[in-house]
Parts: structure tokens; sequence; C-alpha cells
């Protein structure tokens, strides 16, 4: 059956077109006309009326190109067509309505997760069967969990398929995976070769296992960037906004150092604007803090700009009143940065890659800052305390902004940007080119990805090997109004490689995680394996480009 829903901007109208009789609300009356055939919208899950005679069918809802928003019914006001006593919403806004699905919940603990290709090797290939009468996704789940599985799918309708883990993974979006199933044609079953994945919680663990939110305490500032400084004390740093920890003036911190024996916090005094900057500890303990935001001015309070600050803490104990030394006239970079990212090297000092000369969603070759320099600055290869010129930061374009760096054995850097890696031999100069992520595996900001350097143990001979987790396999060529944060999943994939010549020629090693992830963290444990957490499933990070979350945490083994 169709209910009533709401009303929205029109999103899309590619290869639909309209009937000119139409009355919203009867199923076989709201006619569309895709290629050469009239069919109703009976096959799927939305259908639309706008601008009185138009009529429109679709399985999603886009919020591209600013679509997707609800406004008030009021603005539908065209009579239909086909009924002048109803109304078929009116230019760019459509009446929209939506197919009520049978009662049949997911079992207890269970997720929808995403929709993926399928291939001959099967994303899960634990166990399998087809049903032609009676699939649904609860029945397929209630198989899979009847035999103690933790993930499940159904595709093309009338199969469900079984394993632990994701043997390979290109997500797409959930319009193809919107073919209806054997037992409930108002639910969906993938689609033909075309996976829905769904996925099992793990239950909160409990006794030495266990952990709690501490309470008590506000941390007064948003922590975007945060350091652990000392045993009870952790650096946050953050943008100048409305903060709730007030400094001795009365204005809002936007930097704070966390008393982690009291849950207290102590309000710090930043001069210049810190917002998208990047940080490393020198060998002496100061923390280093580079590049930043431009000069703004908001909540009755101007800061001054930060995109070539150099900000400094030296650590105290918990009781002292250290603070950020800054003094943009005589100490900063040489060149504007927002969004760089640094690493300290094995001589003590550090050193500050990429970036943008000035805020935005993404880069892009006006604004790029395709150079690296050091702290303290270094008279090398030519350049005497300047910047140095990078052409891999030329070819990364446009997603290169906050790239994933590694400091080696060697003494050579490690970079990734975009879908593109390569090693840096900094003291001569010299890029060397690194195989590129497979499959367009894309893995810095805006499509965030998880990096780690994974242990260096004598087992591996202290050999280098990378881990680079999530990201996205979207198009660079696509703007940010042009990605749909609802249906646009993140990557499932994780690549590995390591950083010996032997290693390097082999090339990337992929494997997967149980859920796509965007905007996500790699913590090493001591154990050696890697925890991958937080993030999200859809979307991409910045601008407000980023909906769903991610269910659970991933272990990666690193051996």
């Amino acid at each position: 059956m169709w209910s009533w829903q709401s009303t929205f901007g029109l999103c899309e109208r590619a290869n639909i077109s309209w009937d000119t009789r139409i009355t919203p609300g009867l199923e076989l009356g709201l006619k569309v006309h895709h290629g050469s055939q009239h069919r109703s919208c009976a096959g799927f899950q939305y259908a639309g009326a706008e601008y009185g005679a138009e009529c429109y069918c679709s399985n999603t809802i886009s919020t591209a190109n600013g679509g997707g928003m609800e406004v008030a019914a009021s603005e539908c006001n065209m009579n239909c067509a086909g009924n002048p006593q109803q109304k078929c919403g009116a230019g760019y806004r459509i009446t929209l309505f939506s197919k009520t699905a049978s009662s049949n919940p997911l079992p207890t603990g269970w997720a929808k997760n995403f929709c993926t290709v399928d291939q001959s090797v099967r994303v899960l290939d634990g166990y399998s069967y087809s049903d032609a009468s009676s699939m649904t996704p609860a029945t397929c789940i209630a198989a899979c969990a009847q035999r103690n599985f933790l993930l499940a799918g159904v595709e093309n309708g009338n199969e469900c398929y079984c394993g632990n883990s994701v043997k390979q993974a290109y997500p797409t979006k959930d319009a193809d995976c919107r073919v209806p199933c054997s037992g409930d044609d108002s639910q969906f079953c993938g689609g033909g070769w075309r996976l829905m994945v769904y996925i099992k919680a793990p239950s909160t663990p409990s006794g030495p296992n266990a952990w709690t939110l501490t309470s008590g305490g506000n941390s007064g500032v948003v922590m975007t960037h945060v350091a652990v400084t000392t045993s009870d004390t952790m650096l946050v740093i953050d943008r100048k906004e409305n903060n709730p920890l007030l400094k001795a003036d009365g204005k809002p911190a936007w930097g704070a150092v966390w008393n982690l024996q009291s849950n207290t916090a102590r309000p710090l005094n930043i001069v210049t604007h810190s917002f998208c900057s990047s940080g490393n500890f020198l060998s002496n303990g100061t923390l280093a803090n580079f590049g930043g935001h431009p000069y703004t001015d908001r909540d009755g309070e101007a800061v001054s700009d930060g995109q070539q600050g150099i900000r400094l803490f030296n650590p105290c104990a918990a009781s002292g009143n250290c603070d950020i030394y800054e003094n943009p006239a005589r100490i900063r970079l040489t060149s504007d940065r927002w969004y760089p990212s640094s690493t300290r090297l094995h001589d003590g000092s550090v050193i500050i890659l990429g970036g943008q000369i000035t805020a935005g969603w993404t880069n892009s070759e006006s604004v790029n800052n395709p150079t690296y320099e050091f702290f303290p600055a270094k008279n090398i290869n030519g350049y005497n305390g300047l910047q140095i010129p990078s052409q891999f930061f030329k070819d990364t374009l446009p997603h290169n902004t906050f790239p994933h760096v590694f400091a080696l054995p060697s003494k050579k850097i490690f970079v990734a940007a975009n879908n593109q890696a390569m090693l840096l031999d900094w003291e001569n100069n010299i890029e060397t080119r690194l195989p590129n992520f497979p499959n367009g595996q894309r893995v810095v900001y805006p499509m965030n990805a998880a990096g780690i350097l994974l242990p260096l143990t004598p087992a591996n001979n202290y050999t280098p090997e990378v881990l680079i987790c999530g990201g996205s396999h979207l198009s660079d060529a696509l703007t940010g109004e042009e990605i749909d944060a609802q249906h646009d999943y993140a990557s499932a994939q994780c690549s590995r490689m390591v950083l010996d010549a032997a290693g390097i020629a082999a090339g990337w090693k992929v494997e997967y995680m149980p859920e796509p992830r965007i905007m996500s963290e790699g913590v090493l444990l001591p154990n050696g394996k890697v925890l991958i957490l937080n993030g999200g499933k859809t979307g991409t990070a910045g601008m407000l480009i980023h909906l769903h979350r991610a269910h659970i945490n991933s272990i990666v083994d690193s051996r």
C-alpha cells in the first residue's frame, strides 16, 4: 500500500519523464514513462507527484544538489491534473509517497550494514541457501544466527549468505539492493549480484573487559586535537568557538589542559587560530602545533590568522600553570598551511607537509600548497629555511590534505594522499612513488581512512609495514554538492604494504573490514593488533557530508 509521507525538494530526474494524467494516492494511477514503456511505481519504494502533472518513481531519496530537504506542506500547492481536489506538488516541490512495508523487524542485535557488489568469490562464503517463496532479511538472519554467523546477506530476492568475515567488498548504493523479497514483496532482498549485508553487533563486555564512561567532569573545550602530555594531563586544542570553558578575561577558551585525576579543565591562552592544524612532540618533549585557520571574528572576539602559526607547549605537572607559547612576529611557518600533516624526524626536528593556503572542503590548484618545510628550519638541498616544492602534492590533487605520514627506520618518510603513496628521502629531496591504492581507494581528507604504522619488532627485523583501512572509492571529480551523504558508502577495504624492496614489488595486500568506515582511527593494542574505531559508513568528512555511524569497532591482526 502507499501512505502519504511528506514533501521534499526534488533531487534528480535522470531517465524519468511524466504522464499528463496523474492522481496521487492510487498505486496504478501513478505512472512513469521509463524508456519506451509506461509503467506504474508499484515496483519502487517511493512515488511522487510534481508540478501538477509529473510523476516520479525511485527507491531512494537523494540529497545531492540540495534535494531531499523537507519543506512546508503548503509549498506543494498545485492541483493535480487528474483530480483538482488533490495536490500534486509544485515547481521543484514534490508530494512524496512511500510504500508501507510489512511489520517484520530484524532479530534483536542485528542491523543493516551495506549494499555491495557480489562476485564469484562471494562476499560471505560460510553458508548459503535459496528460497523461492519465503525469503526475507529476517529469515536469512535467523538461519545465519542459528549457525553462529555474525554476518548475513540477502541477494537477488531469494538468496541468503552467511559468514564471519567479508572476503571482498565493493560498496554500492542501496538502490542497487532493491529486488523484492520472495517472502514479502514490500521488503527488499538485495539485487542481481548485489548483496545487502546485515551485521550482528557484539554484546557489551562485562567483568575484566568492561569499561565505563568517566563522569563528573566536562572538557569545556571540544577535543578536536588531543595529546597525552604527562601521566596526569592531556592537551586539548580546538577552534575559536563558543566553548563553555572561559579564560581569565571571561571569553571562551579554545585550548585547555585536562586533568586526568580530577576530571577538570584549565583554560589555555592561544593567540592564533589553531583549527585545522597539525602537531608533534619535539625531541625535548615540547609539543609543537603547526598551521591552522584563517582570521576569524565570532562570538564577540577576533582571533588572528593561524595558517602560519607555530604554537609551543612545554608540559608540566597537573598542578602547574604551563601555557601555550606563541610569537607570530618571530616564530612562524614560511607559508600558509590549512590541513597540513607533520611527523618527527630521526634528528628530533619535525617535517610539515602539504595543506592549502586557505580553507575549503577540498584542495584545488589555486589554493594548493605543494611543499614541505621543517621546524626548526633547515638549510638543505638549496632551500635555506624555506618551503621545498613537492611534485607528489601536485599530482594528488584534489584530495591530498591531512596526508598520512610515517617516519621510517631508513630515515625516509612514507606519505599517502588521495589514492597514491610515496617514500620521501627528505635529506636528498627525492620522491619514490609506490603503487597506487587498489580499487581506487582514497585515503585522506575528505575521504579519511585510518592509517597505522604496524609494530617494528625483532620478529620482523624492524621492517616497516603500513596499514590503511577505510576511506572511499568515490571519484575525486565529484564536488561536495554531488555526494549523497545518505547513500554513498565509504570503503571497507584495508590495504597493507611491507616497505622493503620485496614488499613494494609485491604491492598492496587487500583485506576487508566487516563494514564500510570513514573518519575512523587506528590504535595499536599491546598484543600487536589494531583497533579500528569511530567514524561513519556513508558520505565523507567535512561540511556535513556524513550521515550513518558505524555499528561496531574492528580488530585487524597485524601479523
